[in-house]
């Protein structure tokens, strides 16, 4: 078993491969922390579930991938950085493997604390933070290598992500079981009772559909101003190329928000920009407040009746 200068050694090709699998962890963190962000101060929970499922579902792939190379491939590692003392070698590859199998948890812990911090969980986040350097590693480390010896120190790191994965399921199912209903989830979205669908406006079908749908509580004012709201969309989509012109919209007692993928504001053209001055200043005439956000290349406008 391996202590002291070569042990170290050996730790510091580990860390050499965790950073690799940490290039993919930074990137995603740093995209879905401006996603959910944007979405969390619009309320868009069906965009931060969404957010937050597409880069987890990522950063464990490329995780799954990364401790496969560096399993098969560990003795390759090894020569890059030059080990060739017989036991160093022999000693060093049976503790990578082990070493690396951790890199799967490090990517889900990471991911959630990053999220937690993002939705202004940050008491949370910051216990993640010394849950993984600190508070569990530091005991595993000292119980195991005196109970397995040199192998007890690279398993602990495992256990370490392990139990930091338990422990994160446990407080989100604390959380809602405490909010009595407030939260579902792993990502602790709220349960809300908003009218959210998504329309394809090159479907007339869909159209005539959402505005008849009986869950909308109408009034006049309320469908003028839909119908508002998905011309504005149409008028953005309609310098954009490609037959998919779907709008998101969600409606939460008396606000409506409307999200499209088409050109912004400062995109349009003369003609299409007066078109949509004027929709815009027709639906100020009938409700209380207007708000336009470009956010990540999407078109959000809240309307509050």
């Amino acid at each position: 078993m391996l202590f002291g200068s070569n042990g170290l050694t050996i730790y510091s090709i580990g860390i050499s491969c965790l950073a690799c699998n940490s290039i993919f962890v930074a990137a995603s963190s740093q995209t879905m922390i401006t996603m959910v962000s944007a979405f969390y101060g619009q309320d868009d929970n069906t965009a931060i579930k969404y957010t937050i499922k597409k880069a987890l579902k990522f950063v464990l792939i490329f995780a799954l991938i990364i401790v496969s190379i560096f399993t098969i491939f560990t003795e390759n590692v090894m020569h890059f950085f030059g080990m060739t003392d017989p036991i160093i070698f022999t000693e060093g590859t049976k503790a990578i493997r082990l070493y690396v199998i951790s890199f799967i948890g490090v990517g889900f812990s990471f991911m959630m604390m990053y999220y937690y911090q993002t939705i202004e969980r940050t008491r949370f986040a910051t216990f993640i933070c010394l849950m993984e350097g600190l508070l569990i590693i530091v005991p595993c480390t000292y119980l195991l290598s005196n109970i397995l010896g040199g192998d007890g120190i690279w398993i602990s790191f495992l256990v370490n992500e392990l139990i930091s994965a338990i422990l994160i399921l446990i407080y989100t199912r604390y959380t809602i079981k405490k909010s009595n209903g407030k939260y579902h989830s792993l990502y602790l979205i709220k349960n809300e009772s908003n009218y959210e669908t998504t329309i394809n406006l090159n479907s007339q079908e869909q159209i005539n559909a959402f505005l008849s749908d009986k869950k909308i509580n109408k009034s006049k004012n309320k469908i003028d101003i839909l119908n508002n709201l998905l011309l504005i969309s149409q008028v953005a989509y309609s310098q954009k190329q490609g037959k998919n012109r779907y709008v998101d919209i969600i409606i939460k007692n008396n606000i409506i928000s409307i999200k499209n993928h088409g050109k912004t504001f400062k995109e349009l053209s003369e003609q299409n920009m007066k078109k949509t001055k004027q929709l815009i200043q027709d639906i100020e005439q009938k409700c209380k407040k207007v708000e336009y956000n470009t956010i990540i290349g999407m078109n959000y406008i809240t309307v509050k009746i």
